[in-house]
């Protein structure tokens, strides 16, 4: 989808805005654990919002979107400090973020627009800054309609953080599911409380890939071995991929096939975000047909496994067996960084 910049008079009203947010102080009395809504009242989706910076270390806004976006936000609040023992969670987020920094912080196109529109600022956690987050996605600009969105949540932000001044129990707990929403009526912003349930976002399964019932049909006519255990992942990889200046960059998603015998990389394939699923089930049936051996078991750790091979795992007769780590998993992909942080930047 092609890039849609903001003009420049929506870029000056979403700056108008952050510094109305900003005025505010927000953070002074709110916490990120107090969420409420705002309906974009053009695409229907909800912006879940969190007030950041009570703890005095990084202030702002983020919002997240949709009821998948909630379901990241509920997993943060519900695993706590755990979450963050997930390598791959930083890549998961669907989100608005919009921060306060020094100009040292800045995004590339933050401190381009802001030379382009003409705007000072001076001093600490002064220079408001934007970037869209999408899962697997390397954080970018906004486009035209994302900054329409967002100068409309600060300006309701404002208003709903005010009232929360005046009444901490206009916002319901998160726990409840229920969630002040703010909407657009033909007489203008409204309140309503509704509620709201997380949303996981659905994997793929080998059902939806034709290729993969004709590989199966392969697979059994060729009557390979059925022994050993394989540990299977999908993760996201250590470098990000931007194939061209109008592109979004991307983080790799990677599949790992691993022998638990000897505890040897099988195979191994990229893809991009939400578009995994088709070269993921082609690796793992070639890899059967290379090594001639169908596994007795295969051990996995996320649902996206699962999800995805499930159907296949039925049709060949193999266990799959959902485990808490992946051990060898576990050693491929620390080698991985290791080799990225030691070769980053030598073939620039």
């Amino acid at each position: 989808m092609a890039y849609i910049e903001p003009t420049q008079d929506q870029w000056m009203a979403l700056y108008q805005a952050a510094e109305e947010y900003k005025r505010h102080e927000l953070w002074k009395f709110m916490t990120d654990n107090q969420v409420f809504g705002v309906k974009d009242p053009h695409r229907g989706k909800t912006g879940f919002c969190t007030v950041i910076g009570n703890a005095g270390q990084m202030y702002g806004l983020v919002v997240y979107l949709g009821l998948e976006g909630l379901h990241v936000l509920c997993e943060m609040y519900r695993r706590g400090d755990d979450i963050m023992q997930d390598p791959d969670f930083m890549y998961q987020q669907d989100t608005f973020v919009m921060s306060f920094g020094g100009r040292e912080e800045l995004l590339p196109w933050d401190l381009k627009t802001i030379k382009k529109l003409g705007l000072k600022y001076r001093g600490l956690n002064a220079w408001p800054s934007f970037a869209r987050h999408l899962p697997g996605y390397y954080p970018w600009r906004l486009t035209a309609d994302e900054a329409g969105f967002m100068t409309e949540i600060l300006q309701q932000a404002a208003i709903v953080g005010e009232r929360y001044l005046q009444d901490p129990d206009c916002l319901p707990p998160m726990q409840s599911n229920w969630y002040l929403i703010r909407i657009k009526g033909s007489d203008g912003w409204q309140d309503q409380l509704t509620e709201c349930l997380p949303q996981k976002p659905e994997g793929n399964r080998a059902s939806d890939i034709p290729v993969a019932q004709r590989a199966i049909e392969d697979i059994l006519a060729m009557n390979l071995k059925r022994q050993g255990e394989w540990e299977v992942d999908c993760f996201y990889g250590p470098v990000y991929i931007h194939e061209s200046e109008t592109e979004r960059p991307y983080f790799a998603y990677m599949l790992a096939v691993m022998d638990c015998r000897n505890g040897m990389a099988l195979s191994m394939e990229t893809a991009a975000p939400g578009n995994y699923a088709e070269p993921f089930m082609k690796k793992v049936l070639a890899t059967m047909r290379n090594v001639r051996t169908v596994p007795q078991k295969i051990y996995y750790q996320r649902d996206e496994i699962f999800s995805l091979f499930s159907s296949v795992a039925e049709k060949l007769g193999i266990r799959l067996s959902r485990v808490k780590q992946l051990n060898m998993v576990s050693d491929f992909r620390q080698g991985l960084d290791k080799y990225f942080s030691k070769n980053r930047g030598k073939d620039r």
